[in-house]
């Protein structure tokens, strides 16, 4: 009984102690999005939007870690002035030590956007759709039969990276990886990559067909992994609506 009174006398100390401590990153020249913050002490997460802005648990002492692929890690111990107002933290970009080396060329090639690439597959599945029409099925209604489309888009990534010995991750390993894991649930498919329930299932085949490097699915590389699916359904999405109006 003693023991239950003491383990209960913490707890209330605790939500006592904890606040919501609110902050804005940014990496000296704009605010910075997607940037995974951890609460190293009490085990939770939480990433800043668009605005560079987020907010989380914390109290006095507490560690917070800011870490992306692009950016160097960095950590924060919580103190008074962090509680008491909105606090800004810099993080420094990660230099592409590759470049360094493209520089000795004669010719640097001009490294494709993300846009550029978003259009380019874009295009070459319209292409395709218009020269092997019989390949893409439609549905009862008349609709576009997205599985029989992706299915198509996993063979043009497949022609691009056939020669790469590297282990892809398979539509099992995903669905595996996203039922273990308490961060990658019903509600982050929902509201941060903005995929509803019905189009889980085929945002994972649209996955599988992109070709992930399995080993971004380990549990440690999960701040990467999260990385890759916002990027991977901001291109999911645009295809979707791309073929909605062109139905």
């Amino acid at each position: 009984m003693r023991y239950f009174a003491f383990t209960l006398t913490l707890f209330v100390c605790f939500l006592a102690n904890a606040q919501q401590v609110n902050g804005i990153v940014y990496d000296s020249i704009s605010a910075i999005e997607n940037i995974k913050i951890n609460n190293l002490s009490t085990n939770t997460f939480t990433v800043s939007n668009k605005s560079g802005q987020f907010t989380i648990a914390a109290k006095i002492n507490d560690t917070l870690r800011f870490s992306s692929i692009f950016y160097h890690e960095q950590t924060l111990i919580i103190n008074a002035s962090h509680i008491k107002e909105t606090f800004v933290i810099e993080l420094k970009k990660i230099n592409n030590q590759l470049d360094e080396v493209v520089l000795k060329e004669k010719h640097k090639p001009k490294l494709a956007t993300i846009e550029e690439v978003e259009t380019s597959l874009h295009n070459q599945i319209l292409e395709d759709i218009k020269n092997n029409p019989h390949l893409y099925g439609k549905l009862n209604d008349g609709g576009i039969d997205f599985i029989q489309v992706f299915s198509m888009i996993g063979k043009l990534f497949k022609k691009k990276n056939k020669e790469k010995p590297i282990q892809y991750a398979t539509y099992e390993e995903l669905i595996s990886t996203f039922e273990n894991s308490k961060t990658l649930d019903q509600l982050f498919f929902k509201n941060t990559l903005k995929i509803e329930n019905h189009q889980r299932d085929l945002f994972i085949q649209y996955l599988e067909a992109t070709q992930i490097n399995n080993q971004l699915l380990q549990p440690e590389k999960e701040v990467y992994f999260i990385e890759y699916l916002i990027q991977s359904a901001k291109e999911f999405n645009a295809i979707v609506e791309a073929y909605k109006e062109k139905d």
